[in-house]
């Protein structure tokens, strides 16, 4: 938001996570003009610090898990979605990780995004694909 809003770096900016059992991948995708790439990629490396030094505001935290309730719930609407979420369960962790999500969603602090955000956002992997 700060990076696309506020300092008009980027088109579009988004982060996700690919969970698994064994390894996981964190990630951030923007896309921007080619002059701004060095701004974005120091844009994007201060937001992880600020994560890693700050709590994250309680307001922007339940924010985000409203959307991530709403997402899932209204994803669960037709029958190959709910077939989707099981067998994503499965693969990341336990057929029973379906019914534990949305719990475990309300339970996370802006004390565990920090303690999280300090144990991993280490060592970046910066990867950029340019059009030809």
């Amino acid at each position: 938001q700060i990076i696309k809003e506020q300092k008009k770096l980027v088109n579009s900016i988004s982060a996700n996570h690919d969970p698994r059992v064994e390894a996981s991948v964190f990630y951030v995708s923007a896309t921007f003009q080619p002059d701004k790439e060095a701004e974005v990629e120091r844009a994007v490396l201060e937001e992880l610090e600020t994560l890693k030094k700050y709590p994250v505001a309680e307001n922007e935290l339940s924010k985000v898990k409203n959307l991530l309730v709403k997402d899932h719930v209204l994803g669960l609407e037709k029958t190959e979605s709910q077939a989707d979420s099981i067998g994503y369960s499965m693969i990341v962790a336990d057929l029973d990780y379906v019914n534990r999500y949305l719990g475990a969603i309300q339970l996370v602090t802006q004390e565990d995004i920090q303690r999280v955000a300090q144990q991993y956002f280490t060592f970046p992997t910066i990867v950029v694909v340019r059009p030809e």
